[in-house]
């Protein structure tokens, strides 16, 4: 599905062709859909089921989210099923490719720098120990870990130009008139790489990142892995 969402769309230059889709991306998303909504289908039925059973194990958060439907609230926009598979959507969308993007990228960087490599393998084998598989509880106790990961995020940041942002009113920036109802768009990738905010800003170095320095929740503007303000990945929240 990313591969088809990121494909060119002569639509998109020619919107009045969209109605033709040329190229059959309308009809392969349409194929995908239907796919993905038999899969929530079935994930949706397991929960309900192991709810009627009684069962414990999957207390996850599309058990949350089915509880909140059937509890209503008093909320105006009531949760649907349809909100529900939306959701599922954005999760799987939005956490697998750039995952697995990420983890590429730190493998790739760690295999060029042993001594960051046997740094962080020896923290594992402290913390979590050679048998067995790193938990949620776990990551509070891998500094390193965690500065490697940052360290990835900055060279080679998920998505390298933010979502874009459109200004309610006309503003200044940097001595630029940004006018009202402009689509900008947030370089991120060139941000992280900008020696006036960077030592050797080439140089994959985690320890940039140790004792607490570069804050990736979006207030640090230099560092902005995961975007900022209202619209910030929610991605960010799990790491």
């Amino acid at each position: 599905m990313m591969g088809l969402i990121s494909r060119p769309n002569v639509s998109d230059f020619f919107p009045g062709l969209g109605r033709f889709d040329l190229q059959g991306i309308k009809k392969q998303m349409e194929g995908l859909l239907r796919r993905f909504d038999g899969i929530f289908e079935q994930m949706i039925d397991q929960r309900l089921k192991m709810e009627e059973e009684g069962a414990k194990e999957s207390q996850d958060f599309l058990t949350f989210l089915l509880k909140l439907k059937e509890e209503g609230g008093e909320s105006k926009t009531p949760l649907t099923m349809t909100h529900i598979k939306a959701l599922l959507m954005d999760m799987m969308l939005g956490g697998t490719d750039t995952t697995s993007n990420t983890a590429e990228f730190a493998f790739a960087e760690t295999m060029t720098k042993p001594a960051v490599m046997g740094k962080a393998k020896r923290e594992l084998d402290d913390v979590v120990g050679k048998d067995s598989i790193v938990q949620e509880t776990h990551i509070s106790k891998l500094p390193y870990l965690q500065a490697v990961m940052k360290e990835t995020l900055r060279l080679h940041p998920v998505a390298p130009l933010l979502p874009p942002h459109c200004p309610s009113e006309t503003c200044t920036v940097g001595g630029y008139t940004i006018p009202k109802g402009s689509r900008v768009l947030v370089n991120a990738w060139t941000i992280h790489r900008d020696p006036s905010n960077w030592e050797d800003p080439l140089d994959f170095d985690p320890d940039r990142f140790l004792h607490g320095k570069w804050d990736y929740s979006g207030r640090d503007f230099n560092y902005l892995p995961f975007g900022s303000g209202r619209r910030i990945c929610v991605g960010g929240r799990n790491g």
